[in-house]
Order: structure tokens, then C-alpha cells, then sequence
């Protein structure tokens, strides 16, 4: 919804419009609520499993949280997002995901890999970088 969105209005009125601008503000406070609901649901429920919760249950903390512009807020549900990571139920790349953008807000740049680092030592690489634990 948020990239078809966002794209038909810079087709039709261009990037950093009014429209386009308007648009942002609207999700960043949309996000900030979502935010607000489901550190609430973690704290009292934690995170919900996927074979239990399904599938769309299971990912909305994580996307929540991804979308997510504060690094505080990223990062109190950190250990969270791990376990499901640890555990087999959120996969590589929406993990990598998550940590790659905390990564680009801690640092203002990408993480940098070598190409030589699986996906365990890319995981632990970021995860020490930003001191998370």
C-alpha cells in the first residue's frame, strides 16, 4: 500500500510536492501509532509466533518496528525480533533488513561486508557493530 501509494502521487504531482510531502507526514504519524500499539502488545504479550498467530500476525511487530525512524524505539525490541530470527520464524532477509536500516540511522551509511561472511557472521557483524543485545 505505502509504495503504490507513494508512487502514483510522484508520477502524477513529483517528488517532494506538496501531495508527496503531505503523504509522508501522513505515514510517519501513522507509523508512530503503530509503533505505540504494538510496544504495548510486546510488553504485555511478547512476540507472537507464527504457527500459533499465523503468518500476518507474526510480521506486523517486525514491520512495525522497521518502519520505525527512532533508533530507541528499534532497538527496545531488538532482543525480540532476534529470537524470532534465532528461532527460525522470521527469516534472513527481513532480519537483515531490519538490521541493515538501524545500521544506516545509527551510522548515516550502509554496513559494509566483504562478501566473504556467511549469513550467521554478517548477522553477529551488524549485531556487534550496533551493540545490540
Amino acid at each position: 500500500m505505502r509504495q503504490n501509494q507513494s508512487s502514483k502521487i510522484v508520477l502524477e504531482f513529483g517528488r517532494n510536492s506538496k501531495e508527496d510531502i503531505e503523504f509522508s507526514k501522513k505515514f510517519v504519524r501513522l507509523d508512530s501509532l503503530n509503533f505505540i500499539k504494538i510496544d504495548g502488545y510486546l510488553l504485555k504479550h511478547g512476540y507472537p509466533s507464527k504457527n500459533k498467530h499465523g503468518t500476518k500476525a507474526f510480521m506486523a511487530p517486525w514491520a512495525i518496528i522497521h518502519h520505525s525512524n527512532s533508533i530507541a524505539a528499534r532497538k527496545k525490541h531488538f532482543s525480540k525480533i532476534y529470537q524470532a530470527y534465532k528461532e527460525g520464524e522470521l527469516d534472513y532477509n527481513a532480519f537483515s533488513l531490519y538490521l541493515g536500516r538501524t545500521y544506516q540511522m545509527v551510522f548515516g551509511n550502509r554496513f559494509q561486508t566483504d562478501g566473504n561472511r556467511t549469513q550467521v557472521e554478517e548477522v553477529a557483524a551488524q549485531i556487534n557493530a550496533l551493540e545490540l543485545k
